[in-house]
């Protein structure tokens, strides 16, 4: 039950963390970027177990670790090239 509330506690702080740095990203158009950023958090969750229950039932648990970490470090590096900090001119 600790590790649970642990677990909820840092997914708080990633949630509020994550609509921050989206938002500012293009303060003109907060409420354009709000809606994308949590209609994009909706579709990617289904898409995400919907892929993966897939590959599940067609390779094994390494083969869904390795497909994992591969988005990972595509999404860390379009992260890197696609994202600005907004207080840096």
């Amino acid at each position: 039950i600790v590790l649970a509330f642990v677990a909820c506690l840092f997914t708080g702080f990633r949630s509020s963390a994550n609509t921050s740095l989206t938002l500012e990203q293009v303060p003109a158009y907060r409420g354009t970027m709000m809606s994308a950023h949590t209609a994009s958090w909706y579709i990617g969750t289904a898409l995400g177990a919907w892929l993966g229950g897939l590959m599940l039932l067609w390779y094994d648990y390494s083969a869904l670790g390795i497909a994992l970490g591969g988005t990972g470090i595509a999404a860390s590096l379009l992260f890197q090239l696609l994202v600005r900090d907004p207080t840096v001119e």
